[in-house]
């Protein structure tokens, strides 16, 4: 296409595509490598921050989980979420695990964002296994 016909049109370069004989169609170019790398920055800043929020809604889900184990009798746990959440069972343990490990999580947390790095749910699940577990609470029955 001819630099004039470009000029008018206020772009770089256009793509003019033959449909037959005295026809074109002219093709707007796509996006230019300095916008594409714009997108792409912006993907990956939200990206990091939804990572970033997993973990603390994670977190946030397991200190709950706990108040409402706390609250229900022996063997009433895993009724109670079956029947109130979407998650699995073993998902929600996982959530009370991060729970009553928080100190270590958000120590993890920290030391990979000063490295520019951050932790996904799935290694913030992975990180509960090389963790000392914590010793058991033993609860008194109540009397009846």
């Amino acid at each position: 296409m001819s630099s004039t016909l470009n000029r008018f049109l206020g772009v770089a370069s256009i793509e003019a595509v033959p449909l037959g004989k005295n026809e074109l169609v002219v093709v707007p170019p796509g996006p230019t490598l300095a916008e594409l790398a714009a997108e792409i920055n912006a993907d990956y800043s939200d990206l990091t921050a939804l990572a970033l929020t997993a973990v603390e809604k994670a977190l946030a889900i397991g200190k709950r989980l706990n108040v409402a184990n706390d609250r229900l009798s022996h063997g009433e746990w895993t009724g109670y979420v079956t029947s109130n959440f979407p998650f699995t069972l073993r998902w929600g343990q996982q959530c009370r695990r991060l729970a009553n490990h928080e100190p270590e999580v958000r120590q993890e947390l920290e030391r990979l964002r000063s490295i520019g790095s951050h932790l996904s749910l799935a290694k913030a699940f992975k990180l509960l296994d090389g963790l000392n577990p914590r010793p058991k609470v033993k609860r008194k029955k109540p009397k009846a």
